[in-house]
């Protein structure tokens, strides 16, 4: 997780069928999490899916694909993101791979970014280091997506002034009855309050 954060991306997806991206993220409020599920059909910026796109390398090196056999038919379109408690990001990237006239789904192994104390950081249990910047790259897109600027809005608040990016005190989620009419549409945006989490 970011340090000096607030909101901690979980799982990011992106459907090219459906034209829908979906976010998982949590929200820490007085303490608690809350976690949150937003499923929205409005187009990223162009970097978001360069971000996704980057990943293939990775796919490939990491599933031990040749390259020249595999890189068109690999097509990332989603990570799940886990923290440790020191907040060490570990990953699983999903990708889907052409076979024939269908498609199939795969997972890489989970991995973790290497940390200081890692004395061989190029065991297969840890990411390389492009892998781990365009981890976060993706998540830092993820983040912008969230906060509306692909759109010149923030998701949470006409003039910026309430965007995730601002970190501001106030929670983005609770009611409120003049959400802009031009706020990008979410299908659906669930909340799951965790109060026991902290």
């Amino acid at each position: 997780m970011r340090e000096n954060s607030s909101i901690q991306i979980n799982k990011i997806k992106y459907s090219e069928k459906a034209e829908k991206i979906t976010i998982d993220f949590s929200r820490n409020i007085d303490g608690h999490r809350a976690d949150y599920t937003g499923t929205f059909d409005e187009q990223a910026a162009p970097e978001f899916y360069t971000a996704l796109q980057v990943l293939r390398n990775p796919v490939l090196n990491i599933l031990q694909f040749k390259f020249e056999d595999f890189k068109d038919r690999i097509t990332p379109y989603g990570v799940n993101y886990r923290y440790a408690k020191d907040g060490t990001m570990s990953a699983i990237i999903s990708s889907k791979l052409a076979v024939g006239n269908t498609e199939i789904a795969i997972n890489t192994p989970m991995r973790s970014c290497p940390t200081e104390d890692i004395v061989d950081d190029t065991s297969e249990q840890y990411f390389d280091d492009p892998t781990v910047a365009a981890l976060w790259e993706l998540e830092t897109q993820a983040r912008k997506y969230l906060d509306g600027k692909r759109a010149q809005m923030s998701l949470f608040g006409s003039d910026g002034s309430e965007s995730i990016a601002d970190e501001r005190e106030k929670d983005p989620f609770e009611e409120d009855e003049d959400v802009p009419s031009g706020m990008p549409k979410m299908d659906n945006i669930a909340a799951f309050p965790t109060a026991a989490h902290s």
